[in-house]
């Protein structure tokens, strides 16, 4: 068995880094994920932040996606030459993943020039292996996760990285939501009350803003987006909707009326109209998304982790989802998006 090295920028980690990470531990044993520090190279986040994020998605992936045990994966940060970052960590193999002939053409410049540098440090044991994406990721680039939270396209983001990596990048992409619904320089003070939660966070504001911006593109009518909009990053604010409602800065009855909108096991879906509807529907979006679904119950059940038992939670979230199976009625959205909801649904039902 090996400890390999995995270096990169990881800027940010996604799940393509994370599929290679977990295939070169189960093939060799230990992979290190070491992510490098490169004055030359400008990145979104910072070392430190980015060896931070890389921990908390191989914690993700290890206790909800590994499907044979937990692989081997530890993350270090280095500065400096690859190969002596390889030494440091006791590893006698360095792995760079390729996704495109160009990716492949690059690596082999570098495993050339990696040769050359071992031989003068009289070391000829480290292996260099060129290790291929697998098809499911090989279209996938930090670069393009930056560019779509950039244009708001964090639906699609999600589903190209982790869900805590996700979070991670809403806290700077979504600031410009932020002020252009509520004004203001006071966005590091309105995200503290979500720090620490896997689900009711801004990955999930985020998913309603941009649900709320196709539904408009799409012509859907809105009778305040203003409203709506501050409506939608105060809703999850506090505790439940009415603290939440209650937290809210400004007097204004409407938009208090819009955050309760959001209470969804009440049977008050039948009595909603316009606005209202809108935010409730958007709320339950996740529930008929294909592609982030699963993440979305994953962290449904770690955020409330430590506030019941594992058999607690099952019977509560069961009886959550036989209300909503009953209720889920979207009036903003095709038809067709009930039937994907509740199948989404049972799904996770039978896997409780």
């Amino acid at each position: 068995m090996k400890r390999v090295l995995y270096p990169g920028s990881f800027d940010p980690i996604h799940r393509g880094h994370i599929d290679i990470a977990a295939r070169v531990a189960e093939n060799f044993g230990t992979c290190v994920i070491a992510v490098g520090q490169n004055a030359d190279k400008k990145t979104l986040f910072s070392q430190e932040k980015r060896v931070e994020m890389a921990q908390q998605a191989v914690s993700y992936y290890q206790k909800h996606l590994a499907k044979d045990g937990a692989p081997n994966i530890e993350v270090v940060g280095y500065d400096g030459l690859t190969i002596d970052a390889a030494v440091a960590n006791g590893c006698s193999a360095i792995i760079r993943g390729a996704r495109s002939l160009w990716d492949v053409n690059e690596e082999k410049r570098l495993k050339w020039i990696n040769k050359k540098l071992l031989a003068i440090r009289f070391n000829t044991e480290m292996e260099q292996i060129i290790f291929k994406a697998s098809p499911d990721y090989d279209y996938l680039s930090s670069t393009d996760v930056k560019k779509l939270c950039e244009a708001g396209e964090y639906i699609l983001a999600m589903s190209y990285v982790l869900p805590p990596t996700h979070n991670e990048l809403m806290k700077i992409f979504l600031e410009k939501d932020y002020h252009q619904a509520l004004g203001g320089f006071w966005w590091q003070a309105f995200i503290k009350p979500f720090e620490g939660r896997s689900y009711h966070n801004l990955s999930h504001i985020a998913y309603m803003i941009n649900r709320l911006a196709i539904y408009k593109r799409q012509g859907g009518k809105i009778e305040n987006e203003q409203n709506l909009q501050q409506a939608i990053f105060y809703h999850d604010y506090s505790e439940n909707e009415e603290e939440s409602a209650s937290a809210i800065p400004y007097t204004n009855k409407e938009l208090r009326s819009l955050v309760r909108a959001t209470k969804h096991l009440d049977g008050q879906e039948k009595t909603l109209s316009g606005d209202e509807q809108i935010i409730h529907d958007l709320d339950l979006s996740i529930l008929f998304d294909k592609d982030n679904y699963s993440d979305y119950a994953n962290c449904v059940k770690d955020e409330y982790a430590d506030t019941c038992s594992e058999e607690e939670y099952r019977q509560k979230r069961r009886e959550v989802l036989d209300i909503l199976s009953q209720t889920v009625d979207y009036k903003i959205f095709p038809p067709v998006v009930k039937e994907w909801a509740i199948r989404n649904m049972g799904r996770e039902k039978e896997n409780l």
